[in-house]
């Protein structure tokens, strides 16, 4: 009882364990993934909205201070007709929050400046005639872009929750965002939950599955025993069978699953005998039609034994079909040639191989060249027979 107590005390600190583990790997899991799609949002976000500023301040420098008739408005000091198109300008570009003309010195320079300070960003630029070969000299036009509208013109919906910072700078490449989302939500710590509750249901699935499996085999070697009790022969043969039936589905390609597979069912083949009278299976001479019959029923009770257990249905067909022959002649469906199963034929020819090179109270052991060349004039699969050959006769 103790040592339930403690293997039960045991699968429970691992599950707290694989809980824990699972929560904070997933819980990590998540806080990378949306730290790198929001850091990649980020810097989406600045590229398109220095793009959008660069647009915006090519466009109004251009469209608005390189014409003629705009130079000549300046130089004539018409300021209405300046005023006129500032207005135009503040209700057509809603991200410039205010333009206005400097009364500085100008280089004649055509390329527009931009520059950064306590969180404000400025155009600079000069008014040129059309073919910009005349300028004002003693004049400039600065421009404040609003921060606030540069993110509204350019989100696409409201659930993206942005700050704008501008660097104190000369250029638009100051201007840089950053995210307000959470990394981690509500639901990421459900989801993180939900998966270390996963892990713990496979942990269980996984250790009921093993201990169910252990304890079937455990089972069946137990009724083995049992077995061997009534007839001494039979538990030495049955490790013998699955030792040559492991070595024939290796030397085939078999893969390891399929290996462990024929190991049981050599271990279990002759199981359905414990079904079987004694006299019968002890008998020194050769059995009569009657006692043959009877005992030919030890593969279908085998069969009946293993299948159980649900874990053993493989093993179950395995078992039924072990003295089926390729001529059609073997029991107990009389099945033919590849009709019968390739385990079941791997089992048969193992099976053969033990009882003929084991002593027996009504003859003795034949050597192992000696049973191969009459396992080849029998009806096995003689690929099979020759595996086996080439593992045990040198």
């Amino acid at each position: 009882m103790r040592f339930l107590q403690q293997i039960f005390q045991e699968q429970r600190k691992a599950k707290i364990i694989v809980f824990v583990l699972l929560f904070f790997i997933s819980l990590t899991g998540f806080f990378r993934l949306n730290q790198s799609r929001i850091t990649e949002l980020e810097d989406f976000m600045e590229s398109v909205i220095q793009s959008f500023v660069i647009s915006s301040a090519d466009g109004i420098s251009v469209g608005y201070f390189q014409w003629d008739d705009m130079y000549d408005s300046v130089k004539s000091k018409d300021e209405s007709f300046l005023d006129h198109y500032k207005h135009d300008i503040l209700s057509t570009f809603t991200i410039v929050d205010e333009i206005e003309t400097l009364n500085v010195p100008f280089d004649g320079s055509t390329f527009y400046k931009f520059y950064s300070a306590n969180q404000e960003l400025y155009l600079y630029f000069g008014i040129f005639d059309s073919a910009t070969d005349l300028y004002i000299k003693d004049q400039m036009i600065r421009m404040k872009f609003n921060p606030a509208n540069l993110l509204n013109q350019v989100l696409v919906t409201n659930k993206l929750n942005f700050n704008i910072t501008i660097l104190d700078g000369e250029r638009v490449e100051d201007i840089q965002i950053s995210s307000n989302e959470n990394i981690l939500r509500f639901f990421h710590f459900i989801s993180a939950i939900f998966i270390g509750f996963l892990g713990i249901f496979f942990l269980h699935t996984f250790n009921k599955y093993s201990i169910s499996s252990h304890y079937e085999i455990e089972g069946l070697a137990n009724i083995v025993m049992l077995l061997s009790k009534k007839d001494a022969y039979t538990a030495e043969h049955s490790k013998d069978v699955a030792k040559y039936a492991e070595i024939i589905a290796k030397s085939f390609g078999m893969n390891r699953k399929q290996q462990k597979t024929l190991e049981k069912a050599g271990y279990l083949h002759d199981i359905g005998k414990i079904g079987i009278s004694e006299s019968i299976l002890n008998k020194t001479g050769k059995l009569d039609e009657e006692e043959f019959n009877e005992i030919k029923k030890h593969s279908t009770i085998g069969y009946e034994i293993v299948s159980q257990f649900p874990n053993l249905n493989e093993v179950a067909i395995i078992v039924k079909h072990h003295h089926e022959l390729r001529n059609g002649k073997g029991y107990p469906d009389g099945l033919k040639g590849d009709e019968i199963p390739l385990s079941s034929q791997i089992l048969a020819v193992a099976d053969v191989y033990s009882a003929m090179t084991t002593d027996r109270p009504y003859r003795r052991g034949y050597t192992g060249k000696a049973a191969f060349e009459i396992m080849e004039k029998m009806s096995l699969n003689q690929e099979l027979v020759a595996l086996l050959k080439q593992n045990m006769v040198q």
